[in-house]
């Protein structure tokens, strides 16, 4: 009887875990228009890129020695 108990254990974890990826990934209603996204992102490109000064911006790290 406890080996049954010890293999229903994980059984019920795989079941679960199947469960919330099915749930996770379904497709759902597209919240925007596809179209509205790539004016958006072609807008976005046409922008120019900023100039950061060098500093505690940076996201690279330290400069170099």
């Amino acid at each position: 009887m406890s080996a049954l108990v010890w293999w229903a254990i994980p059984i019920a974890i795989t079941a679960i875990a199947i469960a919330v990826v099915g749930l996770r990934s379904r497709i759902g209603d597209p919240r925007t228009d596809p179209m509205t996204d790539r004016a958006r992102l072609r807008e976005a490109m046409e922008r120019p890129i900023p100039n950061t000064p060098r500093g505690s911006d940076d996201l690279r790290g330290p400069a170099p020695r």
